[in-house]
């Protein structure tokens, strides 16, 4: 049995994940900041163990070993102009979204590396791939983590730890909820649901992404069989950035 550590685990996308590894036969542990409802909830339906961690200010590990590791916490600060993008603001996105990547890896890679296996997956989007209009910090972070993952996969690829990347396009998550609230705030959407309906009959395939497809890439990269892949980036995103002009 392999252990696993999922951060951002009760966000939409992090709990399909806990399920899906769960269900691989992991004993699983994940991480939460404010959501102690929906971790509880979690917890009874999963049996994963969750710890409560604020990224802002704390990275100590809360577990010693670890085989599988998904880095999925992320925050969206952006909404302006890049010319009005505050310290701040790209102070806080890149610790959540990069360095707690970058630490948690280090801590736990010698157990990975002294075990010749290891998986570790970063939770990209596709903004890691294209900047997005007035998304200053949060694509500055995700191309940052894209650089992260190649960088730790070619480092530790020789000692059977892998390293590989989910970037994903329109889920309906929280983050994209508040999106949604931002347009409709600025007067281009008559509400929520409007806003989501564009975005999904934008994308070719017609609809959103599920959080369970996000996972169930995942799972993939976290098997046995994605020995071979390190330093890759899978793309769920219903075929958005094959037709960005």
């Amino acid at each position: 049995m392999k252990v696993a550590f999922v951060t951002g685990g009760t966000s939409a996308i992090g709990s399909a994940i806990v399920h899906t590894l769960v269900n691989a036969g992991h004993r699983v542990h994940f991480q939460y900041h404010r959501n102690g409802e929906e971790a509880s909830e979690l917890r009874r339906a999963t049996g994963a163990i969750g710890h409560q961690i604020d990224f802002l200010s704390d990275w100590a590990p809360p577990i010693e070993n670890c085989d599988i590791f998904v880095h999925n916490a992320a925050i969206n600060l952006s909404g302006g102009s890049s010319l009005d993008l505050k310290e701040s603001e790209l102070e806080d996105t890149m610790k959540v979204n990069v360095l707690v990547s970058a630490t948690l890896a280090r801590a736990f890679s010698a157990h990975m590396m002294h075990h010749r296996w290891g998986r570790i997956v970063n939770i990209n989007s596709i903004f890691g791939l294209r900047a997005g209009l007035n998304r200053a910090s949060y694509s500055i972070s995700k191309f940052g983590l894209r650089a992260l993952t190649q960088s730790l996969s070619v480092e530790l690829a020789a000692f059977g730890v892998t390293v590989n990347e989910v970037c994903a396009g329109p889920v309906n998550t929280t983050m994209l909820q508040s999106m949604a609230s931002i347009a409709v705030s600025q007067g281009r959407f008559r509400d929520t649901e409007s806003y989501l309906a564009s975005v999904g009959s934008g994308l070719p395939i017609r609809r959103l992404i599920t959080p369970q497809e996000v996972a169930e890439a995942v799972r993939y990269l976290t098997s046995d069989l994605a020995s071979c892949c390190a330093g890759s980036s899978l793309v769920i995103d219903g075929g958005l950035s094959a037709c960005w002009p």
